[in-house]
């Protein structure tokens, strides 16, 4: 996955992810500023090996926060 953001924070916007036991992330969080918000930043998902053959899914939650009111 690639992040980046549509408009110039006048705050820093931290992303925090959260996987859910089916993936892990090799970010925890990610930080734009106004000197990076066009900057894409690459999380990349892995499934986990708990050595079954099925088919979940994984999900990744996303939260925003930031002090800048547009996001």
């Amino acid at each position: 996955l690639s992040y980046v953001l549509t408009t110039i924070p006048t705050n820093n916007v931290v992303i925090t992810l959260s996987p859910n036991a089916q993936i892990t992330s090799n970010l925890a969080s990610l930080t734009f500023t106004a000197g990076n918000w066009n900057v894409p930043q690459v999380v990349t998902l892995t499934a986990v090996d708990d050595h079954d053959i099925d088919t979940t899914s994984g999900v990744l939650t996303q939260t925003v926060s930031s002090s800048d009111t547009d996001y």
